[in-house]
């Protein structure tokens, strides 16, 4: 069945370079792992919270497995580094 991986993240304003790294690489991994990027969107109003994403990214994917296997995946922990640099905090979430 269809799943959503979707990604909250706030920026590290001090490592952009980090971040755009990042991105730039994590996006080409989520298609070679079967994702479907449906849209990424930037923070418009932040409404209740502590600590407001600065970036939603939603992708498709055919199962939770296809997930797992891109954030376990070698070339994806070859990344973690530049996201651990470039993002204050990065969440990933599987929704159905």
């Amino acid at each position: 069945m269809t799943v959503k991986m979707i990604a909250l993240a706030v920026l590290d304003p001090q490592q952009k370079e980090a971040a755009q790294r990042y991105s730039a690489s994590a996006k080409d991994l989520l298609i070679k792992f079967g994702g479907r990027p449906e849209g990424r969107y930037g923070l418009v109003e932040a409404l209740v919270g502590d600590q407001p994403a600065h970036v939603t990214l939603v992708v498709d994917f055919d199962d939770a497995s296809q997930v797992k296997d891109f954030i376990n995946s070698d070339e994806y922990q070859a990344l973690v580094p530049d996201r651990d640099k470039g993002f204050q905090s990065m969440n990933i979430y599987i929704a159905q």
